[in-house]
């Protein structure tokens, strides 16, 4: 996950926010470092979940 994705995260976990990563949502350039870094945000900061559980973990609707 790009620094500038990880940074928003925790920020938004320390201000007491619910975050919830949609995976196919955020990319990086080295696939290893980009699964580690979801691997340590999904353990601390945030939920991370494809699109679809990201939409109904948020209560939203998907538009169509």
């Amino acid at each position: 996950m790009p620094s500038v994705a990880a940074s928003t995260v925790r920020q938004a976990f320390f201000r007491d926010l619910r975050v919830v990563v949609a995976q196919e949502a955020v990319a990086g350039y080295i696939d290893d470092l980009h699964h580690n870094s979801l691997r340590l945000t999904g353990t601390v900061f945030a939920e991370i979940a494809t699109v679809s559980d990201a939409v109904r973990a948020l209560g939203a609707r998907p538009h169509h």
